[in-house]
């Protein structure tokens, strides 16, 4: 039996402080406000909240614990996650339910797997995993009768069901999987967006997004990656092994799309870590930023904007988006927007205390408009008037 999966990404964003956020994308919206909300009082949020290192070095601290705890063991072989984030995969019946999808990297050789993984199995649930080593992808039986439950998360021991290219199994079949998540808030928000480093002629350090996803079938393939916890990981060690070579220019490149965060909250202390360690930011050619990606490159000391050699419409080109957030009734388990929740609620006073970090005195107005730019399942492109009215970019480069 074939089966054809379609993949649609979802963006969540999540506060400890305040439940789970959930972003779906919606229509996009170029050039100017989408609607006007209503505000839920004329007073702004006071920029008050404490961003504190022993906060940062909980949740990140969690997040670190569940990397180390869970794996996914192919017979003898193992893998730890490296990337992950929640998408929502349509079965070609027509029927819809909610995955995640997961790159693993082996304890030895480095080698990856892809891996699409039900987020709650059911009788009839099936895991699909791409195996880079073998250039080969399998379907295997992942239904709720090969799962155990524990605390935080679970185990699953599945058999291979089919493969696509069976001549390049030397034995009879593929050994078991089996899957072990510890934490899994944390382990399926962990975000998709790698960093590597790239030293120029000019003694500068460039840090620069990568999509870890770009190069595998296309049923693993992301367009656009999600910010999270690997991404504060990734930026902190980076910076922790260049201090030593002394003070040089350091520079985020947003080197490919960014479809925003999936965890608000780290996302946040990574934009205040690029701040505290003066760094620029950078939207190059064939980068763009959304949401929790737009939190992130307005952090930059300077923020720069690469434009084509030709004359660009920048919200046509749709380099920057901004919307408002939303945030889950815990009592009615439906979707709230930002424009809904009182400016008094701990997430609003959060955000204008990082936005006023970052930003000074255009932050607090800037993040008010991001609120009534677009709805929490739309995307506004911001255009030039609206990017220099805020201050949002310090330098605009031609390209050559």
């Amino acid at each position: 039996m074939r089966f054809l999966l379609i993949i649609v990404v979802v963006c969540c964003f999540v506060f400890s402080c305040g439940g789970e956020n959930t972003y779906e994308p919606g229509t996009a919206v170029v050039g100017s406000p989408k609607e006007k909300n209503l505000k839920p009082s004329k007073k702004p949020p006071n920029a008050d909240y404490d961003f504190s290192i022993q906060d940062r070095t909980t949740v990140i601290d969690n997040y670190l614990l569940a990397l180390e705890q869970s794996f996914v063991a192919l017979g003898s072989d193992q893998y730890r996650y490296k990337y992950s984030q929640p998408i929502a995969a349509e079965l070609i019946q027509g029927q819809v339910r909610s995955y995640f999808i997961s790159l693993l990297e082996h304890v030895e050789n480095k080698s990856k797997i892809a891996f699409l993984m039900p987020a709650k199995p059911t009788k009839d649930s099936y895991c699909t995993l791409y195996i880079e080593a073998l250039d080969m992808t399998a379907l295997y039986d992942c239904s709720d009768n090969t799962m155990i439950e524990t605390e935080n998360g679970y185990a699953i021991d599945a058999q291979a069901l089919s493969v696509d290219k069976p001549e390049k199994i030397h034995d009879a079949s593929l050994p078991d999987i089996k899957v072990h998540i510890s934490d899994y808030d944390a382990i399926t928000l962990l975000g998709t967006t790698e960093l590597s480093i790239e030293e120029t002629e000019l003694n500068e350090l460039h840090i620069k997004t990568n999509n870890p996803f770009q190069a595998l079938p296309e049923l693993f393939l992301l367009e656009e990656t999600s910010l999270s916890a690997t991404t504060f990981i990734q930026l902190k060690e980076i910076l922790d092994q260049q201090a030593m070579k002394g003070d040089i220019n350091k520079t985020l490149v947003f080197d490919t799309a960014i479809g925003g965060s999936i965890d608000d909250q780290i996302n946040m202390y990574t934009g205040l870590l690029i701040r505290e360690s003066g760094l620029n930011t950078r939207i190059a050619m064939s980068g763009s930023v959304e949401s929790g990606g737009t939190d992130l490159f307005s952090a930059g000391l300077r923020r720069e904007l690469v434009l084509d050699s030709e004359p660009m419409d920048i919200a046509q080109a749709k380099k920057i988006g901004v919307h408002a957030w939303s945030d889950t009734d815990p009592k009615t388990g439906k979707e709230i927007s930002a424009n809904n929740i009182p400016y008094s609620n701990k997430l609003h006073r959060a955000q204008a205390t990082y936005f006023k970090k970052v930003l000074g005195d255009k932050g607090i107005p800037f993040y008010l408009y991001t609120l009534e730019a677009a709805t929490p399942d739309g995307m506004h492109y911001m255009n030039r008037q609206e990017i220099d009215k805020y201050h949002l970019v310090t330098d605009y480069i031609r390209a050559f």
